[in-house]
């Protein structure tokens, strides 16, 4: 397997380019979507940038209000004609809007979710039908470089400063880490055409960096992350992720687990570890617990969730840490279908007519799987860092296909 892993294997794309699709006019809401990703390159780094940014909730406003303009901005550079797959989406963005603001009316609570369909569906139908610049690639690439420079200089022993004082919570910077390595090799891929010693001693410097960043922080969900994407990149077949089929099933699957890992925690894996890297996991422990005693009681909740203003944050301040039971106890198990399906959707339209993709769309793909698998532990689906899982899902679209460079198609 590791002889045909993606470090080893090279794919050629054969595929064609559409022109109606690439959204040729519109440039201003990638510019507002890119802004919107290094900005938490930095408030991550930066407790009271962070906690301004985040815990104060302005960085979730910023976000729900730049898609707004961008999506504005897109239709009218489009001059009101938007090609039909591009429609498409968009109108699966809407319906669940109105799913999200039905859900709210049944269980009486408030309308957060329209701000997180906006964030997470608006940043990936942009990315996908919009024109992306090389210079924006430049200019992402060099400030996450930036930043994580910063962090593997100041991240020594993190964890303990962060439970003897105020700063930001080391989960968000470890999920920085994991940023540092999917970012990193995707980057890589596209400004670098062929495959030396140089290029893969890189790889294997950044993957390193960021495992050194994610140990320090002693967060269970990057690590998963971490080995989930290096067992993908470097062991597993990269026929793999060619394959339509593949990816749709790992997809989904990776989705059924984070709602099952939580049971199985409850019932069978908290009785046997108390610890995991040297960090407890009462609080897991607590609020799964909480999620699988109430979810059934009420068939009505279970279907439509109890929304964001339920007892859940009165009793303990924060949402579930595992980001598909939160999304089911939020807006319901019709909800938690509906981003999955959304998912999936988005990672088929990867691949071209041939059922072809690139290797910068492969990095993307494992790479969003990755963040996928982070989402067992984390902490919240509804913030601006999520920006950083689904800039990915937008990066993967066929229509960035450039056959010349075998990348995504980045225009100039």
């Amino acid at each position: 397997m590791i002889a045909d892993s993606l470090n080893r294997t090279r794919f050629e794309s054969s595929g064609g380019d559409n022109e109606e699709t690439n959204g040729k006019k519109a440039w201003i809401p990638t510019l507002i979507i890119f802004v919107m990703v290094i900005v938490p390159f930095f408030a991550v780094l930066n407790g009271d940038l962070f906690d301004i940014y985040f815990y104060q909730g302005y960085g979730f406003l910023l976000n729900c209000i730049g898609i707004v303009f961008s999506i504005l901005s897109f239709i009218l550079q489009q001059g009101f004609r938007v090609q039909g797959s591009c429609f498409r989406m968009l109108i699966y963005m809407v319906f669940t809007l109105l799913y999200c603001a039905f859900s709210a009316l049944v269980a009486h609570s408030g309308l957060r979710y329209i701000g997180v369909v906006l964030n997470t569906m608006g940043t990936v139908v942009l990315l996908s039908y919009c024109k992306i610049s090389k210079n924006m690639v430049s200019i992402i690439s060099l400030c996450l470089a930036i930043s994580a420079l910063y962090c593997v200089v100041t991240v020594k022993g993190y964890y303990n400063t962060q439970i003897s004082g105020d700063s930001v919570n080391s989960n968000y910077l470890a999920l920085f880490g994991v940023v540092i390595m999917v970012y990193g090799n995707i980057f890589l891929s596209y400004f670098t055409k062929n495959k030396n010693r140089f290029n893969e001693m890189i790889r294997f410097l950044i993957c390193a960096v960021s495992f050194y960043v994610i140990w320090e922080c002693k967060s269970r969900g990057a690590f998963l992350a971490w080995l989930f994407f290096i067992i993908s990149v470097y062991v597993l077949p990269a026929k793999w992720f060619r394959n339509k089929r593949t990816i749709t099933v790992m997809a989904f699957v990776i989705a059924v687990i984070g709602v099952l890992f939580t049971y199985l925690y409850v019932t069978r894996i908290s009785m046997t570890i108390g610890t995991f890297m040297g960090k407890s996991t009462a609080t897991r422990m607590r609020l799964w617990s909480y999620f699988w005693n109430i979810i059934s009681e009420n068939p009505l909740n279970m279907i439509f969730g109890y929304g964001t203003h339920s007892e859940l944050r009165e009793v303990f301040g924060y949402g579930l840490h595992n980001i598909y039971i939160g999304i089911w106890y939020d807006v319901g198990l019709i909800g938690l279908l509906i981003f999955v399906f959304f998912i999936i959707m988005t990672l088929r339209e990867a691949f071209n007519e041939q059922g072809e993709v690139s290797d910068t769309q492969i990095y993307a793909i494992i790479g969003f799987l990755s963040f996928m698998i982070s989402d067992f532990f984390a902490i919240t689906f509804t913030g601006p860092l999520v920006i950083w899982n689904y800039m990915l899902l937008g990066m993967v679209n066929r229509y960035k296909l450039d056959e010349s460079k075998i990348i995504l198609r980045w225009k100039k």
